[in-house]
């Protein structure tokens, strides 16, 4: 059986690898960070809101993207090894305060497990509208990979 290969894999669907930024999500908070996998499997809403801010060195190379980059987003599942999520789309981007950012009802509910948020030094953020692109939806929550 020979690996597959996730740029051959973007190809076959048309989609240019250099377009794509792999994302391993592993929250440092440790609630957040034991609760994860349960939000990314049952809770898209939670999950979506969570990779919608990134860390500023992160959002500046999303913030090139819009219209024409993907996010590939995993999540850390123990070791080296991640469980892929989705493939999503990064249709916008929008400057928000930390005041709007904890106005998000996500956000909020995310808090209750112990989300930091912006870190608590930034007082604003890039806000990413995502949409998941269907990629393989067949592997998403199942597919673990190295």
């Amino acid at each position: 059986m020979s690996a597959m290969n996730l740029n051959d894999l973007l190809l076959a669907k048309g989609i240019d690898p250099a377009n794509v930024l792999v994302l391993r999500h592993q929250p440092k908070e440790p609630a957040l960070r034991e609760a994860f996998p349960l939000i990314a499997a049952e809770r898209p809403d939670l999950f979506l809101a969570y990779q919608s801010v990134q860390v500023e060195r992160l959002e500046k190379a999303m913030a090139k993207m819009p219209g024409t980059g993907y996010v590939a987003s995993f999540i850390a599942y123990g070791g080296a090894r991640a469980l892929f999520l989705g493939l999503y789309k990064i249709a916008s981007v929008e400057e928000i305060t930390n005041k709007r950012f904890w106005e998000i009802p996500e956000n909020q509910e995310l808090k209750t497990l112990g989300l930091i948020g912006l870190d608590g030094t930034r007082k604003s953020a890039l806000w990413f509208d995502l949409s998941d692109v269907g990629f393989h939806p067949e592997w998403n929550a199942k597919l673990i990979v190295d």
